[in-house]
């Protein structure tokens, strides 16, 4: 197949750096060193120029009818002072050309709006990332829960929708997010959120069923009793599954039902796009380890002020003897942590003393 494929690395949400390479109609290979030579991050445009500093040591470059193969290896210089990542996160832009590049190629533009082209996605060098669900799929039940389709507020917007969860469910395993699109990969969604309800309040729970609203309309009374929380997708995560035999207990009331809350919130955007995004939740009738998820520091919300140009702002946040021993838990075991924070949150270190 004709055409190059390249990566750009991130060490400050910015594609620093990179390459591109391919095997051009003569059957020869090519490559070219990059390195950012200007953004305009309003628009998520990243252009990026040929350089004589070498990015990549190039193994070998292959190409057939159907693919491209680019092996070589890159040396993280972390003492860099221009070029430190945070935490052992690293943000990777991807390129995909169809035309092979010219040998007076002067420039390439990163184009997030255009998803077949340019994209990105994250590499871990230490965390263990969930990217593989195919156990949950073999394993559990599910159901999809999704918003009505409707388009989002180009000042950005934030909609819910209560549903009744499957009588059959008695602990919910995992999830995998239901993406309208390219939504979950350009900027639009911000985060989404799912809630268990108080069982308590069941019966205005029931009220609310059906309609896709304004999370932040005054009159939107759910935010007051599901505040349980199931599962959090931001950009990037490709889904969470439980520990193996472990679940969260679907909060039933006297007559086994249980009802959830999908909130999905979206950033400022250019008013044309619709979605109708959510989650497919798996779950179990089986007895199941109770597991349970917490938040610890702020809250995400409208009034968390951060001062313009603040790089450094770090919230904290600490769970106490005091706030184990209220949880009824003898001992916590801890599987896997969620930003919740949505694009805001750049970083996470949890630290735990015994």
């Amino acid at each position: 197949t004709s055409g190059y494929v390249g990566l750009a690395f991130s060490y400050n949400d910015l594609p620093q750096d990179g390459f591109i390479a391919g095997v051009d109609e003569q059957g020869d290979q090519y490559s070219r060193h990059l390195q950012l030579n200007h953004n305009d991050s309003d628009t998520e445009v990243f252009r990026l120029a040929p350089t004589i500093k070498k990015n990549i040591e190039f193994g070998n470059i292959l190409e057939n009818e159907s693919e491209t193969v680019i092996e070589g290896s890159k040396k993280l210089a972390n003492c860099d002072k221009g070029k430190r990542f945070k935490g052992d996160i690293m943000k990777v832009y991807y390129m995909i050309g169809s035309e092979d590049i010219q040998g007076d190629f002067q420039s390439i533009d990163i184009d997030l709006k255009k998803p077949s082209q340019y994209g990105f996605t994250f590499l871990t060098l230490f965390t263990s990332v969930q990217t593989d669900f195919q156990q949950l799929e073999d394993k559990f039940r599910s159901a999809p829960y999704k918003l009505d389709l409707k388009r989002p507020k180009v000042e950005g917007d934030a909609q819910c929708k209560v549903f009744k969860g499957k009588s059959s469910a008695k602990f919910y395993t995992g999830f995998v997010p239901l993406l309208k699109g390219y939504n979950g990969e350009n900027g639009l969604i911000r985060r989404m959120t799912v809630y268990q309800c108080d069982p308590a309040s069941s019966d205005l729970a029931e009220e609310f069923t059906g309609d896709t609203l304004d999370c932040d309309d005054d009159d939107y009374l759910p935010y007051s009793f599901c505040k349980s929380i199931l599962f959090i997708w931001t950009p990037g995560s490709r889904g969470e599954m439980m520990k193996e035999e472990t679940g969260l207990k679907a909060l039933v009331n006297e007559k086994r039902k249980h009802y959830i809350l999908l909130q999905v919130i979206y950033n400022a955007g250019t008013g044309f796009l619709t979605d109708d995004s959510g989650m497919e939740l798996f779950y179990t009738r089986k007895e199941m380890e109770p597991a349970g998820k917490m938040i610890v520091g702020h809250r995400p919300s409208n009034k968390l002020i951060i001062m313009p140009q603040a790089d450094g702002w770090r919230t904290t946040g600490l769970c106490s003897s005091q706030c184990l021993d209220s949880s009824g838990v003898d001992m916590m075991n801890i599987s896997s942590v969620s930003l919740h924070a949505g694009d805001m949150a750049g970083d996470m270190r949890l630290i735990a003393v015994q």
